[in-house]
C-alpha cells in the first residue's frame, strides 16, 4: 500500500498471519531493506497496544536513500501463535501514521481467551519456550521457574492445581502486586506457586528452589491489556 501522495512518500507492505514470532527487533533486522540505504538512527522498539487490546511493537530505522531523507519501519501485532506484519519505507513525518495504522490492525480473536502477558525477565537465567509456556532456568542449578499463560477466570483453577500437587491443605499467603492485582503464594516444601488474578484471567508461576527469584517475577506481571481506543484519522487515504 503506499500513502494518498504517492509511493515516493511511504511504500507498506501488510501480511495478516506470518510465523514464528520473534522479538520485534529480530523480525525487523531480518526484514526487508533497500541496498542504498544508509542508517544514521536506530532507537530501541517502541511496545504499543492496538484497539483490541493485543500487544504490538514497531521499530525504526531512520536514514537516507539517494540522498533524501526516510524511516524504515517494521510493525508487528502479536496474537496466538502467529504475528501480523507492516513493514516498509515512509518519509519522516508519516511514521505517526504508520503506527496509527499499525494501532489499529483488527483481527476480532476476543480479548478473554488464553494470552501471553508481559513481566521483567530474570537476570542471568536461561530460558526455554513453547507458544505461551516458558521454562527460566540456572544452568547447573536446581532453581528454575515456569511462567503460564494466562487463562479465562473460572471457579475452580487453583483448586485443581493444587489438588495435582497433593497441597489442597496448605494455607496461602495473600498480597497485592505492583500492578494491584491480588496473589496467592502457596509453598510445597522448595516448590513455590504464584497465582494472581483480575476480573478476567489467572496468572501463575510456578519457582523451584528459589523464592525470591519467583516473587520478584510474580511482582513483575503486567495485565493483559484492554482495549485502546484508536482515531483512526488518516487511515482511509491509503490505497493497494
Amino acid at each position: 500500500m503506499c500513502a494518498p501522495e504517492g509511493p515516493e512518500r511511504a511504500l507498506l507492505r501488510y501480511v495478516e498471519r506470518r510465523r514464528p514470532s520473534r522479538r520485534a527487533v529480530e523480525l525487523a533486522d531480518a526484514g526487508p531493506r533497500p541496498a542504498a540505504f544508509i542508517v544514521t538512527e536506530s532507537p530501541p522498539a517502541k511496545h504499543l497496544v492496538t484497539a483490541e487490546g493485543e500487544h504490538a511493537a514497531i521499530v525504526t530505522r531512520a536514514g537516507t536513500l539517494e540522498n533524501r531523507a526516510f524511516v524504515l519501519v517494521y510493525g508487528y501485532v502479536y496474537l496466538d501463535d502467529y504475528f501480523s506484519s507492516l513493514e516498509g519505507i515512509c518519509v519522516p513525518e508519516l511514521v505517526a501514521t504508520v503506527e496509527e495504522m499499525l494501532q489499529s490492525d483488527v483481527h476480532m480473536l476476543g480479548r478473554v481467551r488464553r494470552r501471553r502477558f508481559n513481566y521483567k525477565p530474570p537476570v542471568g537465567w536461561s530460558q526455554e519456550s513453547d507458544v505461551f509456556e516458558t521454562r527460566w532456568f540456572l544452568p547447573g542449578e536446581p532453581a528454575q521457574m515456569f511462567v503460564n499463560p494466562a487463562i479465562p477466570l473460572s471457579p475452580g483453577l487453583v483448586r485443581g492445581v493444587l489438588d495435582h500437587f497433593k497441597a489442597s491443605h496448605v494455607q496461602p499467603e495473600h498480597f497485592t502486586t505492583k500492578a494491584n492485582l491480588a496473589g496467592e503464594h502457596y509453598a510445597i516444601g522448595d516448590l513455590h506457586l504464584f497465582f494472581l488474578s483480575d476480573q478476567d484471567f489467572l496468572y501463575s508461576v510456578r519457582a523451584d528452589y528459589d523464592v525470591h527469584a519467583g516473587r520478584a517475577l510474580v511482582e513483575s506481571i503486567e495485565p493483559v491489556p484492554r482495549a485502546q481506543r484508536a482515531s483512526g484519522h488518516g487511515l482511509g487515504h491509503w490505497v493497494d
